[in-house]
């Protein structure tokens, strides 16, 4: 009688299983890892592209009307409650007369009696005159913030700028 060199391996003993098993536990638990940080990543990245966005979009329809200003019915002033020189009131040489002012989290501007909503995720403004002398020039200071993944980290852009008011 011949004993057969050869077992058949039909099927898999427990020991391999149990190594199998394992090395998939090890792979799903590192995937889902690497999903949640690079989902919380994007989500960052989505904030902080919103933000900017949104402080591009403020800074520059504030100056561009702040351009069209007559310097001598420029206010600075606040909102009751609200940070102080968080509010600029000036009338445009059209006869306009325009407000952009901070109501909490918010950035409204009001063009004669119609407010319209900026932005909801301003944290602060502040106007103010760089030069005491020069009533021309007015400082535009913009902090916008959005909360990211889960509430716990926020994105935050401080954006300043100058603007020379063209009409006296």
């Amino acid at each position: 009688m011949q004993i057969s060199r050869f077992r058949n391996n039909c099927g898999v003993t427990i020991t391999e299983l149990m190594v199998a098993v394992g090395v998939l536990g090890i792979i799903a638990s590192v995937s889902a890892v690497m999903f949640t940080m690079g989902f919380r990543s994007w989500r960052q990245s989505y904030a902080q592209i919103e933000v900017q966005g949104d402080a591009r979009k403020v800074l520059d329809l504030i100056e561009r009307n702040l351009r069209q200003a007559t310097a001598s019915t420029v206010v600075i002033s606040q909102t009751s409650g609200q940070p102080a020189y968080s509010k600029i009131s000036f009338t445009k040489v059209n006869g306009d007369a325009m407000e952009f002012y901070q109501t909490n989290d918010k950035l409204y501007q009001k063009v004669d009696t119609n407010v319209n909503l900026l932005s909801n995720n301003v944290q602060n403004v502040l106007f103010s005159y760089p030069d005491t002398s020069d009533s021309y020039i007015v400082g535009i200071s913009v902090t916008l913030q959005k909360s990211t993944y889960g509430g716990g980290a926020k994105t935050i852009q401080l954006s300043v700028e100058k603007v020379q008011i063209k009409n006296p």
